[in-house]
Order: structure tokens, then sequence, then C-alpha cells
């Protein structure tokens, strides 16, 4: 934390460096976990977006057919927990693979950084 008054540190900094996380189960008995609730992998790609949406896709599909009877809960659980890791899957390996590429340029996230702290007067 930072006294404004006397500009000085009172407090140690903490530093995150991976926001990612993910459910040991996307859904169960009684449940579905969508969205951010499930899994999360990283904020500049905005997957979180595209997860929550074919994650309720998902969810729909599965209700309905427990609810007409096509298919047990348990069936319609175990076919949302496996679309759902794929979904996720994917996004997870194209992230890392963003960032692999991005470690092979440098310069990228250096100069954002300059711009970033530069003197806006200039």
């Amino acid at each position: 934390m930072l006294d404004l008054e006397t500009e000085k540190l009172t407090s140690k900094l903490y530093i995150e460096t991976d926001f990612s996380y993910t459910s040991d189960r996307f859904c169960g008995p009684g449940f579905f976990a969508c969205g951010d609730a499930a899994c999360f992998i990283d904020p500049l790609l905005s997957s979180g977006v595209h997860l929550a949406m074919m994650s309720q896709v998902t969810v729909a599909a599965s209700v309905h057919s427990i609810l007409t009877n096509e298919i047990s809960e348990t069936r319609a659980l175990n076919y949302f927990e496996m679309t759902y890791r794929k979904y996720y899957t994917r996004y997870l390996i194209l992230a890392s693979a963003f960032y692999d590429l991005i470690k092979g340029r440098s310069g990228y996230f250096e100069q954002a950084q300059d711009l970033a702290t530069q003197d806006p007067s200039l």
C-alpha cells in the first residue's frame, strides 16, 4: 500500500504472474459451472466471452435433453464436462502458443512498457 501523504510504501508489494485457473469439475448433480465460474485463461485474448457463450449453449442443450428424458443426467453431465474441457483446452493451447510466439519477438512488450511510462507532455 502507498501512503499518499508521505508518498512512501507502507506494505510489501505482491505481483500476480498468472491469472489462469480451472475448476476441478465443471458440473455435477444439480449444477453446471459456466464462463469464469468454471475456468479463466487469459485477459488479453478475451477467451472468457467465448467460453461463457459456448458453455451456456452446451448447458442449454444438456438441460433440455435431461428435462425431455432424451438422455440421463449422468450422460448429459459427462457430455458437458467433456465438451467444455475441449473448448477450454483449445483456448489454453492458443494462449500458450501466442505467448511462446511473442517471447521470440522481443521488443513488443518492452516498447509498450516504454510508451506507457513516458512523460505524456512529450
